[in-house]
């Protein structure tokens, strides 16, 4: 048999490219990972919204918040801190590496992330696993997420205009929208419909 190994699976603008890759790939072998999530959660980080959401309200005595309009929508790619996340993550979309089309690249997915604690959600933050699962007798998972030891994919962080105030047991439910960006084929959409406010973000 024989075996593609791909070095991990990227987030962001090579999505696209590596899964087409992919399934050149696999029509000829077998290809790992094999597997790979997409994971959301809840963040609540009050000192970071402040200091580039709310920051825009007083400049030095100047109301600049026409600024977040241009601030907002852009996604940020970091490492977050572990004790900011204030959800139990939820898969929204899993997708199998031998057999992917690049069709199911573009989706919608609702979710639902249970609360933790009792605050606000200033952001929510996307992360992917990957896992080689497929006939191996030793399986092992490779996580990006802000659990574990950080990586150089680090994770992507969507920060909300207005945050969200939460209850810790309740569960916040939301849509996300991922499509290409017809103006820059190496971007994405992401749309995040949450709570009545629908936010769309540029993805580098």
């Amino acid at each position: 048999m024989n075996l593609t190994v791909l070095q991990a699976i990227p987030n962001r603008q090579l999505l696209f490219c590596t899964f087409y890759s992919i399934s050149i790939f696999s029509c000829f072998s077998t290809v790992y990972p094999d597997l790979c999530n997409i994971s959301l959660a809840a963040v609540g980080d009050t000192e970071k919204h402040k200091d580039r959401i709310a920051f825009w309200d007083d400049v030095y005595g100047f109301n600049m918040g026409c600024m977040k309009k241009a601030v907002v929508p852009e996604a940020v790619v970091e490492v977050l801190k572990a004790d900011t996340l204030i959800s139990e993550p939820a898969v929204i979309q899993t997708f199998d590496c031998n057999s992917v089309c690049l069709s199911e690249l573009e989706f919608a997915s609702d979710f639902c992330l249970k609360i933790t604690n009792t605050t606000e959600c200033t952001a929510i933050v996307g992360y992917f696993d990957i896992f080689f699962d497929k006939g191996c007798s030793n399986k092992v998972m490779f996580s990006t997420g802000p659990q574990v030891t950080k990586t150089h994919w680090k994770q992507t962080v969507f920060l909300l205009e207005r945050p969200v105030s939460v209850q810790a047991g309740e569960e916040l439910q939301g849509k996300i929208m991922v499509r290409k960006n017809k103006k820059d084929p190496r971007s994405l959409l992401v749309t995040f419909d949450l709570r009545d406010r629908k936010q769309t973000y540029s993805l580098q």
